[in-house]
């Protein structure tokens, strides 16, 4: 959990809560597990960097999902939700959920062999 996390958006600044949890590929090595930290860390360069102000909430936390799965790819589920603290602006506490997940390489039908 990432908590109290400022940041200035939708003209205003936010007291963000962040719950990041994330479901692993299966059979994975010891070596191959990320460092929360890192995923951490990243999730924040992109709030306090984040290109369009304007956006709503829920684009932001797809935004943020999206990275970890690029970023990331022993992470087969990531669901990130953000809770925004009541501000001057918006009186009242708001929340996104978002959920992802890595979709399986389809697997190739077996060619027929006609005799």
């Amino acid at each position: 959990m990432i908590r109290d996390f400022k940041v200035h958006h939708q003209g205003e600044d936010n007291n963000l809560n962040l719950t990041i949890q994330f479901r692993y590929k299966a059979n994975i090595s010891k070596a191959e597990y990320p460092d929360f930290r890192w995923i951490a860390k990243d999730i924040e360069t992109l709030l306090k960097n984040y290109p369009n102000a304007d956006d709503y909430w829920e684009l932001v936390n797809k935004r943020l999902t999206s990275l970890v799965l690029e970023k990331y790819p022993p992470v087969a589920k990531v669901t990130i939700t953000i809770q925004v603290s009541p501000s001057a602006g918006v009186p009242y506490t708001r929340s996104s959920k978002v959920t992802r997940e890595r979709t399986p390489p389809r697997k190739r039908p077996k060619p027929t062999v006609v005799p």
